[in-house]
C-alpha cells in the first residue's frame, strides 16, 4: 500500500504539476481544476497550500530568480572581478533566465495579475538590479546617484530583450543577440558613468 504523502510532499506535487502545465499549456490556459486533476488531490487540498494560480506562478518565479542570483553572486561579491566582467555576467544570467525556457519566459511576461507583476519588478529591479547596483557602486563610488537609474534601464533592456529573444529568435542566433545586447548595455553604462573603455590589450570581454 502506498504511503500517504507528507504535507510538504503534497505541496511539492501540486507545485510541480502546475509548473508542468504552465510550460505545456501556457499560464493563461491552465485552471485550478487542471492542476488538482493532474496531481490527483482535492480542490480543498490545493487551497491548503496555495491561494491561487497566481501564487503558484509567484513561487515558480521566486525559485528561478533564486537560482539566477546564486549564479550571479560570485561575480558581484568578488571585488577583484572587473566592472565589465561582473556586468556582462549579470546580463548573461538574466538573458539565460528567459531564453533557456521560452515557455517559462512567456508565462512570466504574459501571465499573472498585479501581485505577480509587482513581485517580478521587485526581483528584477530590486534584487538582481539592486545587487548589480551595489557591486558597481562599490567599484565606482563617485557615481552612486546616476548608477540607480542606469542600472534600472539596463535591467529593463536586458529583461525585455531576453523575453523577445525567447519567443522570436532562433536558438543558433541567441548567443549573437546576447552579445549585441551586452555591448549596447555596456556602451550605455560607460557613457552615463563616464567610465573609460579599457585599453584593447587589457580588455576583459567576459
Amino acid at each position: 500500500m502506498r504511503e500517504p504523502l507528507t504535507k510538504l510532499a503534497r505541496r511539492e506535487a501540486i507545485y510541480q504539476a502546475a509548473v508542468s502545465l504552465f510550460e505545456t499549456k501556457g499560464y493563461e490556459n491552465v485552471t485550478i481544476q487542471d492542476v488538482v486533476a493532474t496531481c490527483n488531490v482535492a480542490r480543498g487540498t490545493f487551497y491548503l497550500h496555495f491561494e491561487s494560480l497566481e501564487a503558484l506562478l509567484i513561487t515558480w518565479f521566486d525559485d528561478v530568480t533564486e537560482q539566477t542570483w546564486a549564479r550571479m553572486r560570485p561575480y558581484l561579491e568578488d571585488l577583484s572581478i572587473p566592472f565589465e566582467t561582473c556586468t556582462r555576467q549579470v546580463i548573461h544570467e538574466v538573458f539565460a533566465l528567459f531564453t533557456e525556457n521560452p515557455s517559462m519566459s512567456k508565462a512570466f511576461y504574459c501571465g499573472g495579475g498585479e501581485t505577480f507583476m509587482r513581485r517580478r519588478h521587485e526581483a528584477m529591479f530590486g534584487k538582481l538590479g539592486g545587487k548589480l547596483h551595489e557591486a558597481l557602486t562599490i567599484r565606482h563610488p563617485d557615481h552612486h546617484r546616476s548608477m540607480t537609474w542606469t542600472v534600472a534601464m539596463l535591467i529593463s533592456l536586458v529583461g525585455d530583450m531576453s523575453n523577445y529573444a525567447s519567443q522570436n529568435i532562433a536558438t543558433e542566433e541567441l548567443q549573437a543577440l546576447e552579445e549585441e545586447v551586452a555591448n549596447f548595455a555596456m556602451a550605455g553604462l560607460r557613457a552615463n558613468l563616464a567610465i573609460e573603455r579599457p585599453p584593447l590589450s587589457h580588455r576583459d570581454d567576459g
